[in-house]
């Protein structure tokens, strides 16, 4: 008979479920079973009883181990990256997956962390796990390109415009001047 650990789920207990049930034991003088039932009943959330007594006994720290391997960057780097990707985006540089892979490999090698990626560069599974845990603050988007002439347009030309625009604009009241673009016009010839 093979044992299948696969569809095995990690128990819902949190660290505060853990520290509540030590109290319990420690503070109000319970038994190691009437406080794991006692946190059990109140939050609905199953703290073992032999974890709440190692954990008792042996003065074990009383937060819930991580599972898997540990981080390669710490959480602090992962957020100075959010704040410079949050930065480019504002100057509206958009940036692909492969440039937030060069840009975390370029903090590596300047920085001289030690990882397990070669030559320090985080490989897709990464950049795919560092968006998800990041997906409140940042969200890929695919750029769209621009019209060269478009991009071509300076201050200098700007202000050309307005100059010209200036004299035939006197005279006509704010109410009667609509900025649009013919993207979306729909004219109706019914």
């Amino acid at each position: 008979m093979f044992l299948n650990f696969s569809n095995r789920s990690r128990s819902k207990y949190t660290d505060e479920d853990i520290l509540e049930a030590v109290r319990l034991v420690r503070e109000e003088n319970y038994s190691i079973k009437k406080a794991s039932l006692e946190v059990n009943e109140v939050k609905k959330n199953i703290v073992p009883r032999t974890t709440l007594n190692d954990r008792i006994l042996a003065n074990e720290p009383l937060l819930i181990p991580a599972l898997g391997r540990p981080p390669e960057i710490s959480k602090e780097v992962e957020a100075s990256i959010v704040k410079c990707l949050k930065m480019c985006a504002s100057y509206q540089y958009p940036m692909r997956k492969s440039d937030v892979q060069s840009l975390v490999q370029r903090y590596i090698i300047s920085n001289s962390i030690n990882t397990r990626w070669p030559d320090g560069l985080p490989g897709k599974d990464w950049c795919y796990l560092f968006l998800k845990r990041w997906r409140g603050e940042v969200k890929l988007k695919r750029p769209t390109n621009i019209r060269r002439t478009r991009s071509k347009v300076s201050p200098t030309i700007v202000k050309e415009f307005f100059q010209r625009i200036r004299p035939n604009l006197e005279g006509v009241p704010p109410s009667h001047i609509i900025n649009y673009d013919e993207t979306n016009l729909q004219v109706n010839y019914h």
